[in-house]
């Protein structure tokens, strides 16, 4: 499957507050993957680990080491990308006509020229149809993200026993889990309907239903769970804020590569 069918990872480059504080949640409360990249310097590393990846960069914010523009930044992010599968889209709030022509027409951005100005809810409106048009989730429907490694843990309640566990992937679908004991595995009669789960420090609980069971090397016996009913309300933004964190992670420790 080629890799825009997966998704494409969305960077805000030196993002404003607006943006880090809360354009960031609601995109991915879209079901989008995006983070921020505090140095404008880091997105010659991303280009070259997320080849697909949407890139906007605000033009405001200052400049260090040997680029003295914006432009210099943009022209070497083509000129690691020569594939031409990037696409770069600038944002600010000291908007003009001028500025706004030079970077659609002179430096060919393809995800547009966004004011901030212009509110956080028109704002998000519009960054959310640029990443629609630009087709940043591809044909999945959720953000899928790895269990972090000490970050997660769940216990899973039925009315015989009590099952620890650890995550193996989750989205607001439903999750991996790759239970502690491989030799005290679920059955689909089973009912699950009180799944403790504890991401990044947040505890919450759902319920679900055994979709399937697929042995990984390495790991043992994966079960397969899809949230039933779909999560909804408080531990929706708690799996989202999860979400978030884990894509943060990823770019913080893909940036310093």
């Amino acid at each position: 499957m080629e890799e825009t069918q997966l998704g494409r990872r969305v960077f805000f480059v030196a993002p404003p507050s607006v943006v880090q504080d809360q354009l960031i949640d609601l995109l991915i409360q879209g079901e989008f993957e995006v983070s921020i990249v505090k140095k404008p310097q880091a997105v010659f590393t991303l280009v070259n680990q997320f080849p697909y990846g949407i890139f906007f960069l605000n033009t405001e914010a200052p400049l260090v080491d040997k680029y003295s523009s914006w432009d210099d930044i943009i022209d070497e992010m083509r000129k690691l990308n020569p594939q031409e599968t990037i696409r770069i889209g600038v944002l600010g709030y000291n908007t003009s006509p001028e500025m706004a022509k030079h970077f659609l027409i002179d430096k060919e951005v393809e995800c547009g020229y966004i004011q901030l100005k212009l509110g956080l809810a028109q704002t998000a409106k519009i960054l959310l149809k640029t990443l629609e048009i630009n087709e940043a989730r591809g044909r999945r429907k959720f953000i899928r993200v790895p269990g972090i490694p000490g970050k997660n843990s769940l216990s899973i309640r039925t009315t015989q026993r009590l099952l620890e566990g650890t995550l193996m992937d989750i989205s607001t679908a439903g999750m991996a889990v790759i239970l502690n004991d491989q030799n005290n595995l679920l059955s689909s009669d089973e009912s699950l309907d009180d799944i403790q789960l504890r991401l990044w420090g947040s505890l919450f609980t759902v319920k679900a239903r055994l979709m399937g069971k697929r042995m990984v090397q390495g790991k043992g016996m994966v079960h397969v769970l899809l949230f039933d009913p779909p999560i909804e309300g408080p531990a929706k933004l708690k799996l989202h804020s999860y979400i978030k964190r884990v894509i943060q992670q990823e770019t913080d420790q893909a940036s310093v590569r």
